[in-house]
């Protein structure tokens, strides 16, 4: 059963907690790693590729999965997972947003993230939802190279000269003028 699975992570979670926080009051903070730093993580990512392979169609065990990678900082491991998750969930528009949203955030990788939440536009053409976040994305990018600007001192405009400024906007009214003085023609019939 499905919550046997989440109950048999749960106890190695909390037993991977208890663990840490022994170790901390310890003092090996600074230590070089052991083998005990990564057997419950790993034992913990068997668990889920078990529990995946027969609840495929159950989402809730992939978002579990891929909260559990980036909690215990498995980043190749969440590349993977995601793209396991979307390739049997492609019309999920939350998997794309998620997988974007850890290329753009985490990664810091616009190009990339840009490339998931297109593929997932492809896919998930009707969602309102993708539509805004791919928004939001593009405005976030926007301000990080707005502030990119800002911190580098190439945002302050270049002061023109009154009278090239004064010359650009009279030829500007006056082409406006121009179009709307045209004289209709008359039909000859």
């Amino acid at each position: 059963l499905k919550e046997d699975y989440l109950r048999y992570i749960e106890y190695e979670s909390k037993l991977e907690e208890l663990r840490q926080h022994r170790k901390a009051a310890l003092g090996e903070k600074g230590k070089k790693k052991s083998l005990a730093d990564y057997a419950i993580v790993r034992r913990i990512h068997f668990i889920f590729e078990r529990a995946v392979r027969k609840f495929k169609s159950d989402l809730s065990i992939w978002t579990a999965w891929l909260e559990f990678c980036r909690a215990s900082n498995s980043n190749r491991r969440l590349g993977r997972v995601v793209g396991r998750a979307l390739q049997i969930h492609p019309t999920e528009p939350g998997l794309w947003v998620y997988a974007a949203a850890w290329e753009f955030e985490h990664n810091g990788n616009p190009a990339a993230a840009r490339a998931l939440m297109q593929q997932g536009l492809r896919m998930c053409k009707y969602s309102q939802r993708m539509w805004l976040d791919y928004f939001d994305m593009e405005l976030m990018y926007v301000e990080k190279l707005v502030a990119r600007r800002r911190i580098l001192g190439l945002d302050t405009p270049q002061p023109q000269q009154p009278a090239a400024a004064a010359a650009a906007r009279q030829k500007r009214q006056r082409s406006v003028v121009d179009s709307d003085d045209q004289p209709q023609r008359a039909n000859p019939s």
